[in-house]
C-alpha cells in the first residue's frame, strides 16, 4: 500500500517535471489542488492554481535546457499526506540548485499537491552592479513619470522598454494584469502624484540561469514630507537579462508591515 502510494505520487510529480520541461503549464489542475500554496522560503508565496502557473511560466522562460530531480526522499505522513523533498537542478546549466519540499493529498482518488516549498541555494554573492543600477534606474524613471518630473517620450519609451512583452504583475491585493495593463494604468497615472517619492533597498539576487534571475527586494512609496504615508511593499521577481540589458518577466508584490 505504501510502495503503491509512493509510485503514485512519484509519477505525478515527475509528470510536474515534464510539463515543465515541454513548457507546458497552461493548466496545472490536475496536480494541484485549486487552493494549493507555493511558497519561497523568506520571500513570497503564491496561492493558488493561476498564481503558481504564473510562477512556473516565469521560472522557464528563460531555461534552455532540462530540468530534473536529485536526491528524492519520500516519506508518509501521519495524516495521510505524502511528503516528497528533493533538489531541482538543471543540467550542464548555470543554474543554481533549489531544494523542494511537496505536501500531496489524495483527492477524488487522485494524489494532488497541497503545498510546496522551495529554498533556493543561491551561489551568487549578491546583486551584481548592472541589475542594481536596472532597478535605480527604472524607479527612477517610474518616479519621475507619475510626480510629472520628467514626462517625455524619453522617459517613457525607458518605462515600456523594461518591462517583457510576456509581463506578468500581481499586486499587494492579489489581482494579477498583464504587462500591457500594467504601462496602460502607468501611462494613465501621469503627473499624478506630484510630491511621490520611491525607494529600493535590500536588492538580493536569488538564483540565475543565462538569461533569467530571481530576485527580491524593497519597495516603499510616500508622500514627500509625510513619513507616516509610506506603502512598504516586498517583492520576488523574474529579470530576463539580453544583449539589450534587463526587462521585468513576472513581479509579484505583497504588503509589508512598516516597523
Amino acid at each position: 500500500m505504501i510502495q503503491n502510494t509512493f509510485q503514485q505520487v512519484l509519477q505525478n510529480s515527475l509528470w510536474l517535471i515534464e510539463k515543465i520541461n515541454a513548457k507546458e503549464t497552461q493548466d496545472l489542475r490536475s496536480l494541484y489542488l485549486d487552493d494549493a500554496v507555493m511558497e519561497v522560503k523568506g520571500f513570497s508565496k503564491f496561492v493558488g492554481i493561476e498564481q503558481i502557473q504564473c510562477f512556473w511560466n516565469a521560472l522557464i522562460s528563460g531555461l534552455k535546457s532540462e530540468i530534473a530531480y536529485r536526491d528524492i526522499k519520500m516519506e508518509l505522513q501521519s495524516d495521510g499526506t505524502t511528503s516528497l523533498s528533493a533538489n531541482l537542478t538543471a543540467s550542464g546549466h548555470s543554474f543554481i540548485g533549489v531544494a523542494m519540499d511537496q505536501s500531496w493529498v489524495l483527492q477524488d482518488d487522485r494524489w494532488c499537491m497541497s503545498e510546496c516549498h522551495l529554498q533556493v541555494r543561491s551561489g551568487v554573492g549578491g546583486s551584481t552592479d548592472s541589475f542594481i543600477e536596472f532597478v535605480q534606474n527604472f524607479t527612477a524613471s517610474l518616479q519621475n513619470w507619475v510626480s510629472g518630473q520628467d514626462v517625455s517620450e524619453e522617459n517613457w519609451s525607458r518605462i515600456s522598454a523594461s518591462c517583457a512583452d510576456e509581463l506578468g504583475v500581481v499586486l499587494p491585493n492579489g489581482r494579477k494584469i498583464s504587462g500591457a495593463k500594467l504601462l496602460e494604468l502607468i501611462r494613465a497615472v501621469v503627473a499624478s502624484e506630484p510630491d511621490l517619492v520611491m525607494e529600493v533597498s535590500q536588492i538580493e539576487m536569488l538564483t540565475m540561469s543565462e538569461s533569467l534571475c530571481v530576485v527580491s527586494y524593497t519597495e516603499s512609496r510616500r508622500v514627500r514630507g509625510d513619513e507616516n504615508s509610506a506603502d512598504v511593499r516586498s517583492t520576488l521577481a523574474f529579470v530576463r537579462c539580453s544583449s539589450d540589458g534587463w526587462t521585468w518577466r513576472h513581479v509579484q508584490q505583497t504588503h509589508t508591515e512598516v516597523e
